[in-house]
């Protein structure tokens, strides 16, 4: 399997739904700033919970194969590598979603990262 090609696949993945996210915002800030008194409930399932799980399984699944067979490293500092990066990128987003109106910081988005993770982790690992 070429790694290389599966990362740049996921490259293009990660700025297809960045640059949807974008065009989703401006769009929808203005009224989002209009209906700023209104709170948003953060459900436990939804297109964005998937998005975080499966966005989050792929990401470690790749960076663990890249990290251990292409770059040679061991199997468990490969395991906390991948853990570590892919867990610190989805805390980075939740952190983001915070300075945006009408957004918050999602526990929930986090539950399912980690559950991305482990799953991502278990089929690479099998």
């Amino acid at each position: 399997m070429n790694y290389k090609v599966l990362f740049l696949c996921f490259l293009i993945l990660l700025i297809l739904l960045f640059s949807y996210s974008l065009a989703d915002a401006t769009q929808q800030d203005s009224v989002k700033i209009k209906k700023a008194k209104t709170k948003k409930v953060d459900k436990w399932w939804g297109k964005d919970k998937a998005e975080h799980f499966l966005v989050s399984a792929f990401l470690a699944g790749v960076c663990y194969k890249i990290y251990h067979n292409e770059l040679h490293n061991r199997e468990d500092h490969s395991l906390y590598f991948s853990t570590g990066f892919t867990l610190s990128l989805g805390l980075g987003k939740e952190i983001y979603d915070q300075t945006r109106p009408q957004k918050r910081f999602s526990y929930k988005d986090l539950i399912y990262d980690l559950l991305g993770i482990g799953v991502g982790l278990l089929i690479v690992t099998r």
